[in-house]
């Protein structure tokens, strides 16, 4: 429609006044009915040429009167007070340069009504003739506010939809639980490979060192690489049993009583984790099952939030209410009306399709995992068809002087494809929001309670390492000990009596009392197995 206009202003060259549509005639075409016919053309514009030069050259500051309507006019959140959005560029980078006026004011105001309002477009301000006051936002073209402001051409075509959280597509649903599947079961293994690989080390210290001359991971007599081959069994054990195996019970009381049971313990753990979980994953949300695709599927026990100091939409959503028999929530701003839709306080929301992604993609930067409206942000969408046309337009003082000069030279910006392109590409781009799985960067700063904990683990690990391996050499040392001993004696033995007698008194005694060390040493021992083992008359003995 706007290059209809465009052509209708823009097509005549030379000298001539430009011949232009009629205040009406463009609110009429704008609005999507054919003017009347009058069986004349369009009259050309009342002031002459120059007038409108020397009432432009008079203007040296425009002043823009807009509303929060993100991303049409917002302050931004970053702490500074300049307005922006697609409305306030449009007019601050090319309708101003276009009437060759370099300062522009922007006025935030609360809403269309005091934009309205002597507030806005009617303040004193407004009468002067060096400030020229546009008010833009995302303001409707209605016919009831044509009747007391005149609308300069619609900038931008709007769609009034719903906004409702969204249902998931089966192939969402099915990737969904493939993904949360893998996910359980890596997590499983992990669990399961951290808990043994920390429980194996503490296994085989506590049984190589508390279960005496009979642990049950200590290898054959005379097998090689003791402390290898213990710790290796020490962890196949540790691995079966965690898998539920019955195998041979440690001879530490430590590992029998707290170890054993640790064990089994873990193994309980995963299968509850793992029955729960699954569980979760296959249990399907009973509100997916009436969730809203649009507006027929409303119904009588659905709530919709609507914004009242908005009068199109107050009337709009009303009205489909009333012959659809939804319930509605009034909310005082559109604001709060975002506010209680994202608050979970009503099913829908029925607004201007723009704003609903603006908000939406603004929300789902800002608001933080965790916080009471996050899941209701990432689930939310606007869906359903467009329920109404809503082209947005500017406003100006009924009769402003320069009325048509401003819409002819906005027709000529709203028409240039290569200004629309970069309002849309900075303003209206919807960026994908990208569903990262875990990896580093996610725990970075929390990667040195790991580290922390192995350096510890390792530390204490070669620590009990050190200590098995000076209990098994000292035992063979004590083996090679008693070996030496009985060769000594056994030499000694085969020498006679002649040699002994031909030793000297002193070394013989000291010999004797040695063989008798080694006698008495040896009958301890004995006495010791027979008492452990139980036979009759140990007690005696």
């Amino acid at each position: 429609m706007a290059l209809l206009v465009s052509s209708l202003l823009l097509s005549q060259t030379g000298p001539a006044p430009t011949p232009t549509l009629s205040r009406r005639d463009l609110s009429h075409y704008v609005m999507g009915t054919p003017a009347p016919h009058t069986g004349e053309p369009p009259s050309p514009p009342s002031d002459s040429g120059s007038g409108v030069a020397s009432s432009l050259a008079a203007v040296t500051k425009l002043k823009v009167l807009t509303k929060p309507s993100r991303p049409m006019a917002f302050i931004a959140d970053d702490g500074s007070s300049e307005a922006s959005g697609y409305t306030i560029q449009l007019l601050k980078d090319s309708l101003a340069p276009a009437l060759g006026i370099s300062d522009v004011v922007v006025q935030m105001l609360a809403n269309n009504n005091e934009i309205m309002s002597s507030a806005g477009l009617l303040q004193s301000e407004c009468s002067s003739s060096d400030t020229l006051c546009i008010g833009g936002a995302a303001i409707s073209i209605t016919q009831s506010r044509e009747e007391n402001y005149d609308f300069l051409s619609s900038y931008f075509t709007n769609n009034v939809r719903l906004m409702t959280p969204v249902a998931a597509d089966p192939a969402e649903v099915l990737s969904l639980i493939v993904s949360a599947v893998w996910q359980l079961v890596l997590g499983l293994v992990i669990f399961s490979a951290l808990f043994c690989l920390v429980l194996t080390p503490i296994v085989w210290a506590v049984e190589m060192l508390g279960a005496g001359a009979n642990p049950i991971f200590l290898p054959a007599k005379g097998s090689k690489h003791v402390i290898l081959q213990s710790f290796k069994a020490a962890t196949v054990w540790t691995l079966m049993t965690f898998q539920g195996a019955q195998l041979a019970r440690p001879n530490a009381p430590i590992a029998r009583t707290v170890l054993l049971p640790l064990l089994r313990l873990g193994t309980g753990l995963v299968g509850i984790i793992a029955t729960a979980a699954m569980a979760a994953i296959f249990t399907l949300d009973a509100s997916k099952a009436s969730a809203i695709g649009g507006l027929s599927d409303l119904t009588p026990r659905h709530i919709v939030c609507y914004n009242e100091q908005s009068s199109f939409n107050t009337a709009f959503v009303t009205g489909l209410a009333s012959e659809m028999g939804f319930q509605t929530v009034a909310l005082n701003g559109l604001s709060a009306t975002f506010d209680a839709f994202f608050a979970s306080a009503c099913d829908a929301m029925i607004y201007d399709e723009t704003l609903l992604q603006g908000e939406l993609i603004h929300r789902r930067k800002v608001v933080l995992a965790g916080s009471n409206e996050y899941d209701r942000v990432q689930k939310s969408g606007v869906v359903g068809e467009s329920l109404k046309w809503d082209p947005y337009g500017l406003l100006m003082t009924t009769g402003h002087p320069l009325y048509e000069e401003v819409n002819r030279q906005l027709i000529g910006i709203v028409t240039d494809a290569t200004v629309r392109d970069n309002l849309a590409s900075t303003w209206l781009h919807v960026p994908v929001i990208e569903q990262t799985g875990l990896g580093i960067a996610t725990f970075g700063q929390w990667l040195w309670i790991p580290a922390a904990v192995a350096v510890g683990l390792t530390v204490i690990a070669l620590l009990v390492v050190l200590s098995v391996i000076g209990k098994v050499e000292k035992a063979a040392r004590n083996s090679l000990s008693d070996h030496a001993r009985a060769s000594a004696r056994k030499e000694k033995m085969g020498k006679g009596t002649a040699a002994i007698a031909l030793q000297p008194a002193d070394q013989l005694i000291h010999e004797m009392a040695f063989e008798l060390h080694d006698v008495t040493y040896h009958m301890h021992e004995i006495l010791e197995a027979v008492r452990e083992r139980g036979m009759p008359g140990s007690v005696n003995a």
